[in-house]
């Protein structure tokens, strides 16, 4: 996926020693006909092996049911809080709110 992150494999002998990096971590930006293309330290390299880590990214314009699910409830629920709507009110067929008395008298007492 565009955008992850990707290993790309050192070779030997480009490592000096035993504990030089096997690996230099970039981004994936695309693919050419000889390998993918990866942004590293602000450069852009063509290689031709790399292992590429998916995580849990988010694209741009596209976003999970749930996500747009989440989003009408915090949206309801701050509706019905800023009307004062109690969870015992109702909608009756004109999506009008009808206000249950006796919990309001009830609300009233304990007040």
């Amino acid at each position: 996926m565009y955008g992850s992150r990707v290993f790309v494999r050192i070779p030997e002998e480009r490592r000096k020693s035993k504990w030089d990096k096997k690996a230099e971590t970039g981004i994936l930006l695309g693919y050419t006909d000889t390998g993918y293309r990866v942004l590293i330290n602000n450069r852009v390299i063509v290689v031709r092996h790399c292992d590429i880590v998916e995580e849990d990214v988010t694209m741009c314009g596209f976003q999970d049911e749930r996500d747009d699910n989440l989003e009408e409830e915090k949206i309801n629920k701050n509706i019905s809080e800023s009307v004062g709507r109690n969870d015992t009110d109702k909608l009756n067929s004109n999506n009008d709110i009808e206000i249950d008395e006796d919990m309001d008298k009830k609300n009233q007492k304990t007040s």
